[in-house]
């Protein structure tokens, strides 16, 4: 929602593709993410920008091509900006931003092998996860 034009190109190709589409659209939540309503795009852009949802398109579930990348801005800028997140240590901060860079790291892959034949080479995860019962992406109760 934060980059318009990237969407509408998105809708309009998956509306002349036959049999399946998914459209996986990041909509910041103000209530919910405990922000100022004004704060919505610039979350959105945020979010692109700290590569937490990279704009992706992937064709035949074999072409993958990163849609917009913009200059990387730091996690804490997008994190930071959110209540939801203000419970977060720095070690959770580490953990998520190891998990994003090896996304991005793995999505780079995908993309850059997308010409090449056969299926890209599986990505190990980051070592390194959290202790059980302190998911940093859930609030505590």
């Amino acid at each position: 929602m934060s980059y318009p034009e990237d969407l509408v190109g998105k809708v309009s190709r998956a509306r002349d593709i036959k049999g399946m589409r998914f459209l996986h659209v990041l909509a910041p939540c103000p209530p919910g993410w405990k922000t100022e309503d004004d704060d919505t795009i610039e979350l959105g852009r945020l979010a692109v920008a700290t590569r937490v949802f990279p704009l992706v398109e992937v064709e035949d579930g074999e072409r993958w091509r990163v849609t917009r990348d913009p200059a990387p801005r730091p996690l804490h800028d997008y994190l930071a900006k959110q209540g939801r997140f203000r419970h977060l240590t720095p070690e959770q901060i580490a953990v998520i931003r190891r998990d994003v860079e090896h996304r991005w790291a793995t999505l780079q892959r995908l993309a850059g092998a997308s010409g090449a034949s056969g299926a890209p080479a599986a990505v190990p995860r980051p070592t390194g996860s959290m202790p059980a019962g302190t998911d940093p992406y859930s609030t505590p109760t």
